[in-house]
């Protein structure tokens, strides 16, 4: 890892997450939470966050029908964060610095 002393961060662009199909979703959120705890590691995920929440919950509503379990209509994490940026013809203020 000291050949990497001089990178400040790492920043994965994910965009169109909610055109992938439900089981799709899911294994990319899940690969990203496993680089959540290294260090210098930054995720944006460009997605409609109703788009993903409904294919996480097909996604594991069809898998808990699957082993017998009782559906859920919703699961939201605690230590989610999500920021909803504007879309449309809207021009976005800079609002983040530059890292260095």
């Amino acid at each position: 890892m000291e050949d990497f002393k001089d990178i400040s961060r790492v920043v994965v662009l994910v965009d169109d997450l909610d055109r992938c199909l439900p089981e799709s979703v899911v294994m990319t959120l899940e690969a990203i939470k496993l680089f959540l705890s290294v260090p210098k590691m930054a995720f944006v995920i460009a997605a409609d966050e109703a788009l993903v929440r409904a294919a996480i919950a097909q996604h594991f509503d069809a898998s808990q029908q699957e082993v017998g379990w009782p559906a859920t209509t919703s699961r939201r994490s605690s230590r989610s964060r999500s920021r909803s940026l504007p879309s449309g013809r809207a021009t976005p203020r800079p609002s983040i610095g530059v890292e260095r």
